[in-house]
């Protein structure tokens, strides 16, 4: 069209829908509060033509008043890489710019007829500077506003500041966006903006071309503040209008190996065989295998390459983690069996869980510790036993107390030996339940038959004491039992880095340790997290999440 794009102008939507009159222009403060408006610097035909709007009123310059009915007919395919827009056809000619409006343009083409057949025009013939054929049409002479017309005119300095703002970073990309949406699409500026911001200096200056020149800087301006030889500009320009900007700024004719869908399927082919089908005497696969066998295969790639396959596949390197399980079939019965008897715990019930500490030798121990600058704290690999000890313990689950003594070894007579002394400490209590691991001696026959005598009528009309209750752990539930943890932080705290003389030392080190911290407790039944007690593992807590035994303590 002949027009400048020198005035203002609107597009106008209508939606039958909800009767909402939608204008489409550029904002300025004589637009209507209460009507629909969109920006047309940011608005896609897309965002328009779509559901039951299939026309839209064109109105450009506001004094000659020229409108247009603008209609959808088709949504084509378009080529990836095609500049648009692309004129189809056309028939006839716009008027000139600053004709008057219609009824002017009018009167000028009845001027013209009247010089055609040699007669006179109208009295009130005003002469219009327009002089042109109005019925040639050639699409190919139709131009669209883009990098040939380009109306800005910019100073040099002005020129040097936007390209120093934008390399910086200092012009926003929604700044960008609305300046130079006219010349290329807003999803070019977008990429070009990131390259410009984040790639190499050879891909931003390539961007800083493009993204200039549809400023309307000019070639010499750009080559002059970039270094960069007018001929390169020309071809990066060239490229771009050609084929996108991908081509324009990376020149890939068939992209980096690490995107190409062939090299990434065999990359992954490789990790999903065993490296001995390759002839690696290896049960897990390094880069640098899988290096070879691309090479070896005709497909090499670098190891940045592969590393960019890998990461994108989501592939990581991982340690193998222990799982903690419970082969137990009763696994879920014992645990809820578990779960509502603390649910339900009263104040006259008391809730234990028990295990054994050791036996562990009396000697030197290693562990963490500071020592000053220099100085390598060492523990000889052989030493002498000063003796052994076995801990016996249990944890009331409900008031965080531990009750403890030392065992010559591991069976159902020590078991009993808890019990019976439980049963005096806590004679006041209706019900006392007892948790423990599944260890032979925690479920033998003899056990059951001490708690039945215990239970029984005969033995209560003798002795004033609670019945007893047992909830076993499942089986290979260890890091089920609360106990482990208390265990865990008295290691921390008294075992490890240790190098007691004696056995009595030793379990006098053990005795304090739990009289302090059965004290702490007592007096602050909320937990203590900056005592030596209160560094345990987990939290005093009945869990199915938990995990008490710590192999680095025990």
């Amino acid at each position: 069209m002949g027009w400048s794009n020198a005035h203002l102008y609107e597009f106008k939507l209508y939606t039958p829908e909800n009767g909402i009159d939608t204008a489409i222009g550029v904002p300025d403060e004589y637009y209507e509060v209460n009507r629909s408006f969109m920006d047309s610097r940011k608005t896609r035909l897309s965002e328009v033509f779509s559901g039951p709007i299939l026309y839209a009123k064109y109105v450009y310059d506001f004094g000659d008043y020229w409108e247009h009915w603008l209609k959808i007919i088709e949504v084509a395919d378009i080529a990836e890489y095609t500049q648009w827009p692309v004129c189809c056809g056309g028939n006839g000619i716009c008027p000139p710019e600053n004709t008057g409006g219609v009824s002017e343009y009018l009167l000028e083409r009845t001027s013209a007829k009247c010089a055609e057949f040699k007669m006179e025009p109208p009295l009130d013939y005003v002469s219009s500077s327009c002089h042109t054929d109005r019925t040639c049409f050639d699409k190919d002479e139709i131009l669209f506003w883009g990098f040939e017309n380009n109306n800005t005119t910019l100073t040099p300095s002005e020129c040097d500041l936007w390209i120093r703002r934008l390399t910086q970073g200092d012009i926003s990309i929604d700044e960008v966006v609305i300046d130079l949406c006219f010349a290329i699409p807003a999803q070019d500026i977008r990429d070009l903006y990131e390259a410009v911001i984040t790639k190499p200096l050879k891909v931003r200056n390539k961007a800083t071309v493009i993204l200039g020149h549809a400023k309307g800087i000019g070639i010499p301006f750009i080559s002059e503040c970039l270094f960069v030889p007018t001929r390169t500009i020309h071809d990066v320009i060239s490229r771009y209008k050609r084929s996108g900007v991908q081509q324009s700024l990376f020149n890939k004719k068939r992209g980096f190996k690490h995107e190409i869908q062939d090299y990434i399927s065999k990359v992954i082919s490789i990790l999903h065989a065993p490296p001995s089908s390759y002839g690696f005497n290896r049960t897990s696969w390094r880069q640098e295998d899988i290096l070879k066998v691309m090479a070896d295969e005709g497909m090499g790639i670098s190891k940045d390459g592969l590393r960019a396959i890998i990461k994108s596949s989501g592939y990581s390197y991982k340690k193998a983690r222990t799982v903690l399980t419970s082969n137990d079939p009763d696994y879920k019965e014992k645990l809820e069996n578990i779960t509502n008897i603390l649910s339900k715990l009263s104040g006259n019930e008391k809730f234990f869980s028990i295990d054994e500490y050791g036996p562990f030798a009396i000697k030197i121990k290693g562990g963490k510790s500071l020592v000053p600058s220099g100085t390598h704290k060492s523990v000889p690999q052989w030493q002498r036993s000063k003796g052994s000890l076995i801990l016996t313990a249990a944890l009331e689950l409900s008031t965080n107390q531990v009750t403890h003594f030392y065992s010559e070894k591991k069976d159902t007579a020590e078991m009993i030996v808890l019990l019976r002394r439980l049963l005096e400490e806590y004679p006041e209590e209706n019900t006392i339940y007892f948790s423990w691991d599944a260890a032979s001696w925690h479920a033998s026959k003899e056990l059951y038959e001490a708690v039945d005598e215990i239970n029984s009528e005969e033995y209560k009309k003798h002795h004033k004491c609670p019945t007893i209750e047992l909830a076993p752990l499942p089986t290979c539930a260890q890091f089920l039992n609360v106990i482990e943890s208390v265990f865990s932080g008295m290691a921390r705290a008294i075992i490890h880095n240790s190098d007691y003389q004696s056995v009595e030392e030793c379990k006098e080190a053990i005795d304090r340790y739990f009289q302090e911290r059965n004290k702490r407790f007592k007096n602050n039944p909320k937990r203590a997290g900056n005592k030596i007690w209160g560094k345990e593992r987990v939290k005093s807590l009945f869990s199915e999440c938990n995990n008490c035994k710590d192999p680095k303590y025990r």
